[in-house]
């Protein structure tokens, strides 16, 4: 039986106690960028001791600082503690604390609740029924906890991913080998504001199945992202992604796949109302991963993906849409030695810029921060003697970008999508829209027909009704222009019939 779990998602449970005396040691270490000297550093810190000390995910919290989540296990006699560290804007800690028992704890996921506390979410060996069961924590906005749970079974369960609902509870995803159909199967727990579960769902056939990320969609359902090995022939990982109603019922899935491995790790949604997904993928010629970057449309179809890497192996954690329209990316090069790697790109996918580590880091977890730079967190330093590291990029200058988000490959009858086609056809009226965005602020958003323009507008969202034409080919554009004197233009080709 062979468990195939993101490499640094799985610990040992052994069993210690847990010291209520950790303290952290903020350190800087000096990274490398590459491709765009324009991208530069602002700070990087350091947390931990003399054991191993490791970071899932960052989150920047409503009073401008950050919040890290992980594991460490400097500060326990022989084991791991969950570990929740805050710092201020320029990364210097405020507090920090552990939560754990004799046995290994650990934390991959937290977010700031609405009422300013946090939420986290992993496994503990501590406590619970099992062997290992999945642990949510609560605390207040100091980090006290305020209450914990368990789920799970005689077996192993873990999370990694958790969100406050729109409902005030929380969702989260993971594995069980307790519950379902197959040896692991993914497990999607919800539960009300006090953390009681309300219901669980499992996903998955006779192998192994993980779900890595989720998120809420529009629609109150959510969205699950990760991998399965039970409806592949060659019985190795394919990405697969689960959509359910908001009870937690499965409407639709999607496996991506074939002879070699694929997975992902991350999902988030984006602004035109599909997903953008991360992980790896593993080509044919069985040479290392590649970092896998894919957009998907509403229904989990891919609409295009990009693969990023050096030889070796290549891994991306975490994405998140940008600002620009974009998408801001973490992984790593290789592993034990490896190097951290951030990677921006457009909104097609396109690589904009690279920012690596010299070496021994990884990154889990990136996001864009207020002022329009980037906060990453991980681990850094040789194996089994990480610590954490927190870095902040500082805002890049980029040029303006406009995206028309419809018209898309659809055929529109009056100004309603029906079926997908290779070009879109126009009958009636239709809505044309567009985004826009630029690092010096959108002065305005021109739509031109035929090079002929049509209406300008100032306010988002930007958009243009095309009321009826004579029947025939035409070239939709619209074109950006920033405060900065700068522009930039996006076009589509269509069909009008009347």
């Amino acid at each position: 039986m062979f468990l195939v779990i993101s490499i640094a998602f799985m610990l040992p449970c052994m069993g210690i106690y847990a010291d209520p005396n950790a303290f952290s040691i903020s350190t800087e270490y000096q990274l490398s960028l590459t491709h765009n000297s324009s991208i530069q550093e602002e700070w990087n810190r350091t947390f931990g001791g003399d054991g191993q000390d490791v970071a899932y995910s960052v989150r920047q919290t409503i009073d401008g600082g950050f919040i890290v989540a992980g594991y460490t296990n400097s500060f326990n006699k022989s084991d791991s503690d969950a570990w929740l560290i805050k710092v201020d804007s320029n990364g210097y800690e405020e507090w920090n604390r552990t939560f754990g028992g004799k046995n290994s704890d650990g934390a991959y996921s937290i977010q700031q609740t609405a009422d300013g506390g946090y939420i986290i979410a992993g496994y503990t060996c501590s406590f619970g029924s099992g062997k290992k069961d999945i642990w949510l924590i609560k605390t207040d906005s100091n980090g006290y906890e305020e209450w914990n749970r368990t789920f799970g079974g005689f077996n192993d369960e873990g999370a990694f991913s958790v969100q406050q609902t729109r409902d005030g509870g929380y969702i989260i995803a993971g594995y069980t080998c307790s519950f379902g159909s197959g040896y692991g199967d993914v497990w999607l727990v919800k539960t009300d504001p006090n953390g009681y579960e309300e219901w669980n769902r499992t996903f998955g056939g006779k192998d192994w199945d993980v779900g890595h990320s989720v998120q809420q969609t529009s629609d109150g359902g959510y969205i699950i992202a990760g991998y399965t090995c039970s409806f592949n022939i060659y019985s190795v990982p394919d990405a697969w992604l689960i959509k359910t109603d908001s009870s937690g019922v499965e409407k639709w899935d999607k496996r991506m796949g074939g002879k070699n491995r694929d997975q992902f790790f991350f999902i988030e949604k984006t602004s035109d109302g599909g997903y953008i997904a991360v992980g790896l993928t593993e080509p044919y010629t069985n040479s290392g991963y590649d970092a896998w970057l894919v957009k998907l449309n509403s229904m989990g179809g891919i609409k295009w993906s990009k693969r990023f890497g050096e030889n070796g192996w290549n891994f991306a954690y975490s994405v998140q849409q940008t600002r620009d329209g974009g998408y801001i990316i973490a992984g790593s090069i290789r592993y034990h030695d490896g190097k951290a790697s951030l990677i921006k790109v457009d909104y097609r996918g396109r690589e904009e810029w690279v920012f690596k580590g010299k070496n021994n880091e990884t990154a889990y977890s990136v996001q864009q921060t207020e002022d329009g730079g980037y906060v990453v967190t991980g681990h850094i330093g040789p194996y089994n003697n990480y610590d954490v590291w927190l870095m902040k990029i500082k805002r890049p200058l980029t040029p303006p970008t406009v995206i028309i988000t419809r018209p898309d490959r659809y055929i529109y009858v009056r100004d309603n999508e029906t079926i997908p086609f290779i070009i879109p056809i126009i009958v009636g009226k239709l809505t044309i829209k567009a985004e826009a965005y630029s690092s010096e602020e959108v002065e305005k958003v021109e739509f031109y027909l035929n090079n002929i323009l049509q209406y300008t507008d100032v306010e988002v969202p930007y958009t243009w009704t095309w009321e009826k034409s004579p029947f025939g080919f035409y070239r939709i554009e619209a074109k950006v222009y920033d405060k900065g004197g700068k522009s930039a233009f996006d076009s589509v080709f269509t069909i009008r019939v009347i």
